[in-house]
C-alpha cells in the first residue's frame, strides 16, 4: 500500500504540474495493477489528464485491470472515439466481455466505430449463444501447418507473437481450419530444426464446440 501511495502522490504531482514527461516516466513503469489502483484512487479531472497523457492503446492496460463496474464508470467518462480505439488494442474476447454488459444501442455505435478487422471478430464473438464457449474463446491464437518445420515455425512467432493473446501453445490445422493436433512452444523449441509439425503434434487433444455451454466446458477443463 506504501508503494502505490508513493507512486499516487508522485502522479499527482506531475498531473497537477501537467508534466507529461515525468507522469510516463512513473505511470508506464509500474504493474497495470497498481495503475489501476492509482487510477482509481483519483478524481474524474484527473482520469481525463492521466487519458490526455496516454494513448488509448496504453489505457487499454488500465482499462482491463478494472472490474466490469469500474469499466462502465470508466467509459462513462471517455469519448468514445478514444473508447473504440481502446477496444482495437484489446482482444476480442476481452471486448465482448464488456459489450455483453451493456446497452445494444452502445455496443452498436462502439463497434460501428472500431477498425474493420477488429470489428469482425468482436460481431463473430457476439453472435454465439449467450453462456456458450463460443463467446469467451480467443481469437488471437497462432495456427501453424502440419508439414510447417520447427524452423519455419519460430520465424512465424517472431512476426505474429505480439498480436496472440498466448503463445505457448500453438495449434496445427488444415487448409479448411480444422484443428488437426496441438504442440507447446516448449516442444518446437526443443526439435531440430527441420522437424515437421506433423510429426510431434499431439493427436489426441481434447476439444469443445463453439455452441457448447460454458458450464459443461468448465466440466472438461477440470476433468482433464
Amino acid at each position: 500500500m506504501e508503494r502505490i501511495i508513493s507512486f499516487q502522490d508522485e502522479i499527482v504531482t506531475a498531473l497537477s504540474k501537467d508534466d507529461r514527461r515525468t507522469f510516463r516516466e512513473i505511470f508506464l513503469n509500474i504493474h497495470p495493477t497498481d495503475q489501476a489502483a492509482v487510477y482509481l484512487a483519483l478524481e474524474s479531472h484527473q482520469h481525463a489528464r492521466i487519458r490526455y497523457f496516454l494513448s488509448a492503446k496504453e489505457f487499454a492496460d488500465v482499462f482491463q485491470a478494472l472490474d466490469p463496474e469500474q469499466q462502465t464508470k470508466a467509459v462513462e467518462e471517455m469519448d468514445d472515439h478514444y473508447t473504440a480505439e481502446m477496444f482495437d488494442a484489446m482482444y476480442a474476447d476481452n471486448v465482448v466481455d464488456f459489450l455483453e454488459l451493456q446497452s445494444a444501442g452502445y455496443r452498436e455505435r462502439l463497434i460501428s466505430l472500431m477498425a474493420e478487422e477488429d470489428t469482425e471478430k468482436v460481431k463473430e464473438l457476439l453472435d454465439y449463444i449467450e453462456d456458450s464457449a463460443g463467446t469467451i474463446m480467443t481469437k488471437e491464437y497462432i495456427a501453424v501447418k502440419e508439414e510447417d518445420t520447427a524452423d519455419m515455425v519460430m520465424e512465424q512467432l517472431s512476426k505474429e507473437a505480439a498480436g496472440a493473446e498466448t503463445i505457448y501453445y500453438l495449434y496445427i490445422t488444415d487448409s479448411e481450419h480444422h484443428l488437426k493436433g496441438v504442440i507447446s512452444l516448449r516442444e518446437i523449441v526443443m526439435a531440430g530444426k527441420e522437424t515437421t509439425m506433423q510429426s510431434i503434434m499431439k493427436k489426441n487433444f481434447i476439444s469443445v464446440k463453439v455452441d457448447d455451454d460454458q458450464e459443461d466446458v468448465a466440466k472438461v477443463i477440470q476433468k482433464y
